[in-house]
């Protein structure tokens, strides 16, 4: 299903996608640009390729709170350059100025799905700093789940495809089109 009158006419161009780690953010944002003919940028790559290490590496060598300026910084440079779908990295949301950027620039889209469903995805947590401690993983999830249902948009993918989440996304953008 392309919807691509409908994207011609959104208000917001741009759509980030927020969740958890393992919710799916890459693979159905990629999916999702390529239905609407514009740039995919995942977050997490670029902070990387910004940094010039893996963010394992950021996170040990330079601490959790210079990566999350950084990711502040780069979320804004890419929500203002015109039309993307973005992956954000996970904890994106703990911070208020970047919930506020994602309203204001783009429509924000939940990727929900279960606690047990995220962590078998995640698996090992390899290229992940902050599943290596399943206990701290969980509180984060926890914590955040407020946070993430903020967005304008929620959509549970468990037991879905991801062509199936990309579906739902565009009949929901539809809707909403069309109030």
């Amino acid at each position: 299903m392309t919807c691509p009158f409908l994207y011609k006419t959104m208000e917001k161009k741009s759509i980030s996608l927020l969740g958890f780690m393992g919710a799916g953010k890459t693979t159905v944002g990629s999916l999702l640009a390529r239905e609407f003919g514009i740039p995919f940028v995942d977050l997490d790559q670029m902070i990387s390729s910004c940094a010039g290490k893996p963010i394992p590496d950021i996170f040990r060598e330079d601490g959790e709170e210079y990566f999350r300026e950084l990711e502040s910084r780069l979320l804004g440079a890419e929500l203002n350059k015109g039309a993307v779908v973005l992956s954000t990295g996970g904890g994106v949301v703990e911070w208020e100025r970047n919930r506020a950027l994602i309203s204001e620039k783009s429509i924000g889209i939940y990727l929900e799905a279960q606690w047990e469903t995220l962590v078998s995805r995640v698996g090992t947590g390899e290229g992940r700093p902050l599943a290596k401690d399943p206990d701290e993983m969980k509180q984060r999830f926890d914590a955040r789940q407020k946070l993430y249902k903020q967005a304008e948009m929620t959509v549970q993918t468990d037991g879905l495809t991801p062509d199936q989440v990309v579906k739902t996304i565009l009949c929901l953008l539809e809707t909403i089109e069309g109030e």
